[in-house]
């Protein structure tokens, strides 16, 4: 019955897609078990700050970062962006050092106000992740305390390096986006662990600080005091951040999420099954028309019926583990096509007096093995990739077309590879289940009569699909 059930799976992803457009199927995003949630990051190492030629060189020896902060608010569902508020210096006693042309040094203050990091999620342990720096406006009469993110007047605020040494030095970074070299790694489990090592920072320059230039390319990365003087340290070496949620009083884990798409029933997600004897997955059934079409055989419509099973490896929603769970998969145990009708050309029945036969091959069983075809979620937009194209393949799609040779010529070919049909959501158990749409696939069709040769063999049109035995809505979401 696993025939039935591919229909079924691959109905489900086009439902994910219609229902799901604004997510993507594997893309990071950072997760909660609970929202609105707070999220708070301390850094593990010093903070450094300067640029190559060492005109100037800045370390902080503690740092926060924070949502709840100057309005910044806490994130209320999955997202691909973090927005949170820097603080750095604080409390006193703890100091910033601030090093210019690496030979004057002196305490500094790091004003952050009106100022905050974006961060864009990347996969758990790739230095691939960005950010920026997203500044509000100076009020237009100027007091103190008054650059706040939801002002809309005067100039861009800025992150400010303010020498207590040398008046009038001041080093300042505005705004600015796609800042690179950002890795997450979700450890311990329940919390985020973040390295940065960025490059290419736009830094502006007091002409006070006296170092002969006034704009500068600057990088942020761990940082050193040697005798009394900032430098960075080699690179390799990032800042870190280690950042936690809180709901309310109690912990609430937050991590970065892959977020592959994952088979749910009736809206609820399956359970980690591997797929394999003793832990299939669900069964689902699927039947409709299709239509398969090829230069030599021409053009028919196809009834279908498929079993098989889909099952998510590892678990599926935000807390198998937090969207990081592999995406889900499906196999397909029977597919059998029949009363096949010709609706264009009619090759079969009038050029070679013969009728149109579609075998599933590579299915059932043998004395030792189950034989399936198999696939998986992926995207965007979301859908069931099915077989392979990988020639031999035990688990691709295998279809044997045939026109029996009468009077006339005969029609003889193996339809093999892969296809990615989309869901369209099902809306209610039974009544209105969903549908698997064949919209993009074709197969290539190796022929021996009559002629030998390969041509294209196009598949479309849809079929509905559902849970087997309790008539379920087969659907899919991220993650």
């Amino acid at each position: 019955m696993r025939a039935m059930k591919i229909l079924a799976s691959v109905v489900v992803i086009v439902a994910l897609s219609a229902i799901m457009a604004a997510q993507a199927a594997a893309s990071p995003e950072f997760d909660a078990e609970k929202f609105p949630v707070k999220v708070e990051g301390v850094q593990l190492n010093n903070q450094g700050f300067g640029d190559s030629l060492a005109a100037i060189a800045a370390n902080c020896e503690n740092a926060t970062a924070k949502t709840e902060e100057e309005a910044v608010p806490n994130p209320g569902a999955n997202s691909a962006t973090l927005r949170i508020h820097p603080t750095y210096g604080l409390p006193k006693p703890t100091k910033c050092v601030l090093t210019l042309l690496g030979v004057t040094s002196g305490e500094s203050v790091v004003n952050s106000e009106g100022c905050q990091y974006v961060f864009h999620a990347a996969p758990p342990g790739s230095a691939t992740g960005t950010t920026d720096v997203s500044c509000g406006k100076q009020a237009a009469t100027p007091t103190p305390g008054n650059c706040k993110i939801t002002s809309v007047a005067g100039a861009a605020c800025e992150i400010k390096i303010e020498a207590q040494f040398l008046a009038g030095c001041v080093v300042s970074v505005g705004p600015q986006v796609g800042l690179k070299n950002v890795e997450y790694k979700n450890e311990p489990a329940g919390e985020e662990k973040l390295g940065a090592e960025v490059t290419g920072i736009k830094t502006n320059i007091a002409s006070g600080c006296g170092v002969g230039k006034t704009e500068t390319t600057s990088e942020y990365r761990e940082g050193e005091v040697v005798e009394g003087k900032a430098k960075l340290a080699p690179k390799g070496k990032p800042a870190l951040f280690q950042a936690k949620g809180k709901f309310g009083v109690e912990a609430d884990p937050v991590e970065v999420g892959i977020n592959e798409a994952h088979w749910y029933e009736n809206k609820v997600p399956l359970g980690a099954q591997s797929g394999e004897p003793g832990a299939e997955g669900n069964d689902i059934i699927g039947w409709g028309k299709v239509t398969l079409a090829s230069t030599e055989v021409g053009t028919s419509v196809c009834e279908v019926i498929m079993g098989g099973d889909v099952f998510d490896p590892g678990g599926a929603g935000p807390s198998a583990p937090f969207g990081n769970a592999p995406a889900g998969g499906l196999k397909v145990d029977a597919f059998h096509p029949f009363d096949c009708e010709e609706k264009v050309g009619e090759i079969c029945e009038t050029t070679q007096n013969s009728k149109l036969s579609v075998e599933a091959e590579g299915l059932g069983t043998t004395s030792t093995s189950q034989l399936e075809w198999e696939g998986k979620l992926q995207g965007p937009p979301v859908r069931a990739k099915l077989g392979n194209k990988t020639g031999g393949s035990p688990t691709q799609i295998k279809l044997h077309f045939v026109c029996p040779k009468t009077t006339g010529t005969e029609y003889n070919a193996k339809w093999t590879g892969a296809l990615e049909p989309e869901l369209e959501q099902g809306t209610s158990i039974g009544a209105a289940p969903s549908k698997l749409q064949f919209n993009l696939g074709s197969l290539e069709a190796a022929r021996t009569q009559p002629t030998v040769g390969t041509e294209e063999g196009k598949v479309s049109n849809n079929m509905k699909m559902m849970g087997f035995e309790s008539q379920a809505v087969i659907s899919t979401k991220n993650p």
